[in-house]
């Protein structure tokens, strides 16, 4: 428990109080906390929520494991160019700028303290071009993981995230560590394309990933997807 208490206060007014209410309080064992147990991957999966509408969704993803913090700043400078939420994302440029397929297809860092969290990217259109999204989209995924981004990605990931304006991960380690969020500062500026590209294969594993689709009933979309197919009926 932790008590704050601001103003003009007499200290030891306030003690007699907090020993007052508290005083016959007494010490007990903190229980461990339960630990989300990890993914059984098995390869690719299409999960198609099949229904009539205008609009289809696409999301791309996995579970993220726990993150060591080591690798924390590299991960979020990556996500940054590859499709965190603004608009001159690789993501974005792929599926927007040059073939006008979606308003948005960004990358989402969810964290977990008690277990793995998830990683998704995720992407809408009208159904007859969420497979052109897919394609796009993994092809993009797929060149970030093996190739090295560029000086100038680099630079403007760093600057948008050292500054403290772009939200970041914020994960259990990071805030485990004493300077938290100035650590994490100091890091992002110093990390090179090498190092990014070195810590993606936990967080990019494209050979792995679950694909859902509300919404889109074009049966050629599921060609594209290297996996079992699961189909389930929706009002």
């Amino acid at each position: 428990m932790t008590i704050a208490i601001a103003g003009a206060i007499d200290v030891d007014d306030i003690n007699a109080r907090l020993a007052d209410l508290f005083g016959d309080w007494a010490a007990a064992d903190v229980p461990e906390p339960k630990q989300m147990p990890a993914v059984n991957r098995n390869g690719a999966e299409l999960h198609h929520f099949p229904s009539n509408k205008l609009l289809s969704w696409l999301v791309i993803g996995h579970d993220l494991p726990l993150v060591p913090v080591e690798e924390q700043a590299a991960l979020e400078v990556m996500n940054y160019i590859i499709g965190a939420e603004h608009v001159k994302t690789r993501l974005m440029v792929e599926t927007r700028y040059k073939y006008g397929y979606t308003n948005d297809a960004s990358g989402f860092l969810e964290d977990q303290w008690y277990g793995p969290g998830g990683y998704t990217f995720r992407s809408y259109s009208r159904p007859e071009v969420i497979e052109n999204i897919y394609r796009n989209m993994l092809g993009e995924l797929i060149r970030i993981r093996d190739e090295e981004v560029t000086d100038r990605e680099l630079f403007v990931a760093i600057g948008a995230l050292a500054d403290g304006t772009f939200p970041a991960m914020t994960t259990a380690s990071a805030v485990a560590h004493s300077t938290g969020f100035f650590w994490r500062i100091g890091v992002v500026c110093i990390i090179s394309t090498a190092e990014i590209k070195s810590h993606l294969h936990a967080p990019l594993l494209t050979a792995d990933q679950l694909v859902g689709v509300p919404g889109v009933a074009v049966p050629e979309f599921q060609s594209a997807i290297p996996g079992p197919i699961h189909s389930y009926a929706i009002n």
